[in-house]
């Protein structure tokens, strides 16, 4: 894992309504708490990123995604420019 970490603009929320992970504009979950809000950090590679541990799934060369909430939905759209599938993840 990289030792970077990164700006919190680069993230988004997705969740079930008890939990919630922020996922960053690199495909990997830097901050989950599970199975509650309240609950001890599993991923916390925001605050340590050489402790805190993350998960990812991302191509094998390097890539940028695109992301936007649908409207009226609970849903976010990631694109990929250089692989056209789309991921949609329920929030």
């Amino acid at each position: 894992m990289s030792a970077t970490v990164a700006k919190i603009q680069d993230y988004a929320v997705i969740g079930d309504g008890r939990s919630g992970a922020l996922i960053s504009n690199r495909g990997s979950i830097d901050w989950l708490c599970w199975p509650r809000f309240d609950s001890a950090s599993i991923f916390a590679a925001l605050v340590d990123p050489q402790i805190g541990g993350a998960w990812s799934i991302r191509p094998a060369q390097g890539s940028n995604f695109s992301r936007r909430y649908i409207t009226r939905r609970t849903l976010s759209k990631q694109r990929s420019p250089t692989h056209p599938t789309k991921l949609s993840s329920p929030i």
